[in-house]
């Protein structure tokens, strides 16, 4: 028999009591998942009762019911502590929330309080307790390269874009994957839900295809797309096309219902109000519009900064409409400011954005990089100000 040296048996003793804690610790990761997720500031995520509309299931046989019994307790409501000074742009660095990047995707939870990213270095998904800045759990699975994210309306799953063209359902309170689609050969750049979660439509290369968990098919094939995204509280997709064409599909009789030249040569990225009054539209060199529905008319805005080695990576729109955040670059780039209803830049700092998405009341914003770390943002009241002196 091997006779071990005192420092060895020492970390041997140390390696079993990490192990101990980590089986005794994981009810409590999965309670704070559940907390995180079930538990909102008033007005912040629809209540099923008054939509009338029951909890969705990615497919046939996963009951809402099944996590009923994880810890509802409720968390901690520490406010958010600022990080640094405010910018002279207005906008305020909450937390920086990573030390480095590898982001392509984010998304928040319903509740607010749980913020996903996704990427592709050694760990694909983190999820973070965003109210005390603090990492759950990092996970890494046999996930290609993650694309896209997005929560269903419920908050009870995680959609999943990858590289390869696959799509991933998890219920990921307990990280049991329920269903796995493969939509393409082409990544799968964009995500979106529809009202009740009953159908989800993704941006597959230049496609874009709307699945139907209850029935496990794609229902429809748009070709010729380049972003997308389902107007709140109803069945209606909105698609953007390279050549600038902005169109309207209701999904409930697969037929499109009207479209508007937006005046843009290439449509990188669209967004929608989640009033669902209005649909900003993103070319890839930076031009900016946003078109009102259903009037659809097209209201140019002016031109996001951009160089020969930078584009438009994504756009996000105020849960109320009134601002758009827009960035850009993959190493360097910058993240812009827009008051919509006045057309004016209101403040522009450099940051390579790859992925940028909205608290769902809209207090904050966060960013994620190839190359920075992922942050928190806010946005402040003076902007406002700083709009309507440009317009005086």
């Amino acid at each position: 028999m091997r006779n071990y040296s005192r420092f060895e048996l020492t970390a041997l003793v140390l390696g079993l009591i990490g192990s101990v804690i980590t089986i005794l610790s994981a009810p409590l990761i999965l309670g704070d998942l559940w907390n995180l997720l079930s538990k909102s500031d008033e007005s912040s995520r629809p209540d099923d009762a008054e939509s009338g509309h029951a909890p969705s299931s990615p497919r046939p046989g996963v009951e809402a019911n099944e996590i009923s019994s994880l810890p509802s307790s409720t968390p901690s409501r520490r406010p958010l502590p600022r990080e640094g000074a405010s910018l002279a742009t207005g906008l305020t660095k909450l937390a920086s929330l990573s030390a480095k990047g590898y982001v392509t995707a984010l998304d928040f939870a319903p509740s607010g309080q749980l913020l996903v990213a996704g990427g592709g270095d050694s760990v694909v998904l983190k999820f973070w307790d965003v109210p005390n800045r603090r990492r759950i759990i990092s996970l890494k699975r046999d996930i290609d390269f993650v694309h896209s994210l997005r929560f269903s309306p419920d908050g009870r799953h995680l959609a999943i874009g990858c590289r390869d063209g696959s799509l991933r359902i998890w219920r990921f309170l307990e990280r049991v994957e329920v269903a796995r689609l493969s939509a393409g050969k082409e990544r799968v750049h964009a995500l979106s839900y529809n009202k009740e979660g009953t159908l989800l439509a993704m941006g597959v290369g230049g496609e874009a295809k709307v699945w139907s968990p209850a029935l496990n098919k794609i229902v429809l094939t748009i070709d010729g797309v380049s972003s997308l995204g389902f107007i709140p509280n109803s069945n209606i997709l909105a698609t953007g096309k390279p050549a600038g064409l902005l169109q309207l599909w209701n999904t409930d009789d697969r037929r499109e219902i009207g479209s508007v030249n937006t005046g843009l040569n290439d449509i990188a990225d669209l967004a929608v109000a989640v009033d669902g009054g209005l649909i900003a539209v993103a070319s890839r060199r930076g031009a900016l519009a946003v078109v009102t529905y259903p009037a659809l008319a097209v209201k140019y805005l002016g031109e996001h900064p951009v160089d020969n080695y930078t584009n438009v990576a994504d756009i996000q729109l105020s849960p109320d409409g009134r601002l758009l955040i827009v960035g850009s670059g993959l190493l360097k780039g910058h993240i812009t400011v827009w008051d919509v209803a006045r057309g004016t830049m209101l403040a522009v700092v450099d940051a390579g954005v790859e992925a940028l998405v909205f608290e769902p009341r809209g207090r904050f914003f966060a960013s994620g990089s190839w190359s920075e770390p992922t942050y928190l943002w806010s946005i402040s009241d003076g902007l406002y100000n700083k709009g309507a002196a440009a317009d005086g």
